[in-house]
C-alpha cells in the first residue's frame, strides 16, 4: 500500500494507485484514458493549482542527476572515435 510508504498520500490518490496496480486485469484501469481522466479530476480537486509547468518543473528537479549523468554518457560515447 502507497500509505505505507507516505502517509501524506490522499486516499483518493492511493485508491488510484492500487487499481492501477491491481493484480487482475479486469479490476485495473481498462484505459489510459480512463485513469488520466480520474487523476485530472484529482489534481483539479486540489487547492493549489496543478499546471502542466509544474509537472515538467518536478521532473527536472526529481531527475536532474539521472539525466545528466546520462546526458555525459551519450557525450562520451559521441566524442569516441569509432574503432576501424
Amino acid at each position: 500500500m502507497p500509505k505505507t510508504l507516505n502517509s501524506n498520500i490522499p486516499p483518493a490518490l492511493e485508491k488510484m494507485a492500487m487499481k492501477a496496480l491491481a493484480r487482475k486485469v479486469e479490476e485495473r484501469y481498462q484505459h489510459a484514458r480512463e485513469m488520466g481522466n480520474e487523476l485530472w479530476h484529482f489534481l483539479s480537486g486540489l487547492q493549489e493549482r496543478f499546471e502542466r509547468q509544474n509537472l515538467a518543473e518536478y521532473m527536472q528537479t526529481l531527475f536532474a542527476q539521472p539525466y545528466a549523468d546520462e546526458t555525459q554518457y551519450l557525450e562520451e560515447c559521441l566524442a569516441e572515435p569509432s574503432p576501424s
